[in-house]
This record gives structure tokens, sequence and C-alpha cells, in this order.
């Protein structure tokens, strides 16, 4: 039900409007003419009611029908008046009501923040969908940047957009995916660093400046080729220290690196290694290292005049007789008598005491000739050796050569001498002797 005037919601029972205070609908103030309940006294004035001819006819009692659920009271007045209605007191039936109106108003407040608030994340959602796409256009065109980056400059540029782009995925918060893409740039920030050190590095390396390139590599750990572009350095750097090294005629320690360079296959290392070996022997030649200046030599191949010198590094083979013989040991008592007849190479021989490992006497002993030495009787160990090149009493046949202790009746390493006898040392390859040998090093013969 509304009130029919200002169109305000009634609730069933209401009489009046809360709002305008007019009667509600069904409840309408009665006319002047309304007939009056039977036991409402009259002024003497008041006219009779009035007798319908229905009632008349009928002859039967007249009911009439029930007034309204409302009292009227007349008043005393001088003069004949009519009859004043009397209503409740419509306002304050209309305060009663308005008492509801603060809540209506705390509930209006509150939709209307809601709305507002609505509003605003929606404007506040459009803006965030409006930087993230911002965002990712910055992280686009700086990964583009980063692709075709070939130097140093190029990946700046990269990292200068990465950086904005990180810094806008940051202030966008947890907005989507944004944390994830603010770190990813912040990766990406990082790789492009690492090709600016890395090309710094190299420009370091082409430089020659092979200690800074070092460090620059070694800290790149194992972003690209960096460690083996930090043994690069480190091998030019040894190479460097090589050559001052030959420039202050340190041959063996310059060698010594040269050697490990050109098995390591470095460049250049070949030849700075024949050179070096070159010199070296030439020094040892010049000093009398004969058989260090032939090996050096030797080692160095065909490279330059290397086979002659090395030829001229070795001495002719002595004649056949001997060499040299301890005046204590000279003596007719025993003669010994070595036999080359059969050999195809020269023998050195050394007779020691065999009590007291003093040497008595060499003998060197060429093929298809034979030696004589005299000695006291006693007991000898007799040791030989053979070789292609000869180099002197103290080299000998150098560590190219054969030394061998010989073995007599099977496993004795010296044999006995009795005074007046005349013994036959046959120095041979053969399966049928009396006499064996057993090796032993050059420094120990």
């Amino acid at each position: 039900m509304y009130c029919s005037k200002c169109g305000t919601k009634l609730e069933d029972g209401d009489l009046f409007c809360p709002h305008c205070g007019s009667p509600a609908p069904s409840n309408a103030p009665l006319p002047d003419s309304a007939p009056m309940p039977e036991n409402t006294p009259l002024s003497a004035n008041a006219p009779a009611p009035a007798i319908s001819p229905l009632e008349q006819t009928a002859g039967a009692q007249a009911v009439r029908p029930p007034s309204p659920t409302m009292t009227a009271q007349r008043t005393a007045l001088s003069g004949d008046q009519p009859p004043t209605v009397i209503f409740p007191d419509i306002q304050s039936a209309t305060k009663k009501k308005r008492r509801h109106k603060p809540l209506i108003a705390v509930l209006s407040a509150v939709v209307g923040l809601l709305l507002l608030a609505g509003v605003g994340f929606g404007i506040h959602m459009f803006f965030q969908s409006s930087n993230y796409t911002n965002a990712e256009a910055l992280a686009s065109t700086a990964e583009s940047s980063f692709q075709s980056a070939t130097d140093q400059d190029g990946f700046r540029s990269a990292m200068d957009g990465f950086t904005q782009a990180e810094a806008a995925f940051e202030k966008l918060g947890h907005y989507r995916d944004s944390t994830d893409r603010a770190l990813a740039c912040q990766l990406r920030i990082g790789l492009a660093q690492q090709n600016i050190d890395y090309l710094d590095a190299l420009d370091l390396f082409h430089n020659k400046e092979f200690k800074s390139a070092l460090d620059a590599f070694t800290g790149l750990g194992s972003f690209k080729d960096s460690a083996s572009m930090a043994q690069s350095c480190q091998q030019n750097i040894d190479f460097q220290g090589a050559q001052a090294d030959f420039a202050a005629g340190d041959y063996n320690s310059a060698l010594a690196v040269f050697s490990t360079l050109k098995d390591a296959g470095f460049s250049g290392a070949e030849d700075w290694w024949n050179k070096t070996s070159y010199a070296l022997a030439d020094a040892l030649f010049q000093s009398g290292d004969l058989y260090g200046a032939w090996k050096a030599f030797t080692d160095l191949g065909s490279y330059e005049d290397s086979a002659d010198r090395a030829t001229a590094c070795t001495t002719p083979f002595p004649g056949t007789g001997v060499l040299s013989q301890d005046a204590a040991y000279k003596s007719s008592a025993v003669r010994l008598d070595i036999d080359g007849a059969s050999l195809s190479s020269p023998r050195y021989l050394k007779v020691y005491d065999a009590n007291t490992n003093a040497l008595a006497a060499t003998v060197f002993v060429n093929p298809e000739t034979q030696a004589v030495v005299n000695l006291p009787a006693g007991t000898y160990t007799i040791r030989s050796a053979a070789g292609d090149n000869w180099f002197g009493e103290s080299i000998m046949f150098g560590d190219e050569g054969y030394y061998a202790t010989l073995l007599f009746d099977g496993e004795n390493t010296s044999t006995t001498l009795s005074y007046g006898y005349t013994y036959t040392l046959t120095l041979e390859a053969t399966d049928e002797g009396n006499v064996g040998s057993e090796g032993v090093g050059r420094e120990d013969f």
C-alpha cells in the first residue's frame, strides 16, 4: 500500500503517511454528514435522523451499518455549530515514523562509499592493465636489442631497456606475474653485463694485455669460453716470460716453458723451441759439453744445420788398446787378451779390483782387433760398454750406450786371474760362451 499523495510505501496498520502525514487510503476522515452513533448525545437543535422508505415499508426494526472505529466528541460551544470530529495527532505519528531516517542515511552512505570504491577499483585495475602492457613493451624492446647486440654499446642499450622494464614491473607489485617478470629482467641485466665484461676482456686480450685479460676472464667463471680464454691468457703470459728468459740467456728455463707450450699446441711455441734449443746446443758446445750439445742438436733434427753440428760434437773412436792404467796394477804376472775379432761395434772396458773396487785399467777394443792388458794376479770385476757415438772417457757412449757387468760361470760378477797364466776374453754375441752380462746404469759403470 502506498500514500496517495507522495507515493511513500505504507506498512500494514499505518493510519497516516510517515512522510507527508496524509491519511492512509483506507482511513480517510469522515464527512460532516456521517451518522453519529446512537449513544452520542445531541444538542437540542440537532436534526433527528431520517428513516429510509425501506425501513418504513418493512415495518421492521431498522439496522444501521457499523460506523468506522473512530470516536467523535461533541464539544459544547456557544450557538448552534455542527459537531467537530477530533482526529489523532498526525504530527506526533509523523515524528514517530521519522526516527528511521538516521539508519536510512547510514545505509545510503555505505552504499555510496561502496559504489565509489567499486569505481575507484575499476579505475585502478584499468591503469594497472595499461602499465603492465607498457612494461611488457619495454621488456620486448630490450630483448630485441639484446638478441641483436654485437658490441658493448648494443648490450648497454639492452641493459637500459631491461632496467626500465624491471622498474615498471616492480611498480605493479603483485599484479599478475609482475614479480616474476621483474626478476626475469634482473637476470637479463646480469647476462648483458656479463657479455659486456666478456667483450672488454677480449679487447684486453687482443691488445696483448694478458694479465688484465686473465683477471677478467677468470672473474667470468664458466661464462661462454672464459675458462679456455683464461688458460690462453696464462699461456701467453708464460710465452712472454720464456721470451724474456731467452733474451737473458737463460736457455734452460726458456726451453722448459717452450717445450710445454709446444706440446699444448700453442701457436709459435715450436719455432721458439727450435730457436732456443739451437742456442742452448751451441752454448753447450762452446762450454765443452759435447754430449749435451750433441743431444740438443740431435733433438733438433733437420733444423738449420743441426745434423752437421751434432756430428761435430762426437769424438772419433780411440784406437784399440789400453787407454789408462793405475800404476799399482802394472805387472806382467797375468796377461789378459781381449779379442774383438767378431765385434760389429767398438767396446769400452773397465777392469776393477774386486776387493777394493779400485779402477785398475781401461781398454778400448775396435771390431776385428785385439787388446792386451797385463795385470797382477788377483780377483777382478770387468765391465763392458758399447755404442754408436763416443764422447770421451767421462761420457763414454752417452745415455744411448749399453753398459753391463760381465758375469763369469753364469752368475759371478768377478773372476780370479792366477799368476803366470794368460787369459783370453772373446767379445762376441754367442750362446756357447761361459761369460754373460748384467746391465747397469752409465753412472754405475
